[in-house]
């Protein structure tokens, strides 16, 4: 993933100017900035939401800045994020939250989903609570279920 000479601009309030880094697959970039700084921009240029005003923007070999929403559908579909309230159904299970994708867009059978669940959840410290309500977590237990849903349709091969 890479943002070459990215800017940004809402009228006359410029979001971002210039902005590049790349991140390498496997590896870890920490945004920080205060409120209003850009960080949810970046995300949504990244996910094909907005569209920067320059640059170029790469996901996984494809250049979003100049996709169709049609062709950032098969971008979108290898790229996990965690939002900040992490976004969790209430009404499901750890295990159901975790496998939400997977049980509902994929053909792989039953039993290959709940072992990549299980995987994803002992990662993230939490597989003692695979069959507990979000309501019984902690605030960072659910921020980890978060985590976990966003990495159980991730392969070995494409991370972001």
């Amino acid at each position: 993933m890479a943002f070459e000479h990215v800017s940004l601009a809402f009228d006359d309030k410029v979001i971002l100017k210039d902005v590049s880094f790349a991140l390498n697959s496997g590896h870890t970039k920490i945004i920080l900035g205060a409120s209003g700084a850009g960080k949810s921009i970046t995300l949504k240029i990244i996910l094909g939401l907005l569209k920067p005003d320059a640059g170029a923007v790469w996901v996984n070999g494809h250049r979003v800045d100049q996709l169709t929403e049609d062709a950032m559908m098969a971008v979108r579909a290898d790229v996990g994020m965690v939002f900040q309230e992490g976004a969790l159904f209430d009404s499901l299970t750890v295990r159901e939250n975790v496998g939400y994708r997977l049980y509902e867009e994929s053909n792989q059978p039953l039993e290959a989903v709940d072992r990549r669940v299980e995987e994803v959840l002992g990662w993230v410290g939490l597989s003692e609570f695979i069959d507990r309500m979000p309501s019984a977590l902690s605030g960072g237990q659910r921020r980890r279920v978060a985590i976990a849903r966003a990495m159980t349709s991730e392969t070995q091969d494409h991370s972001l």
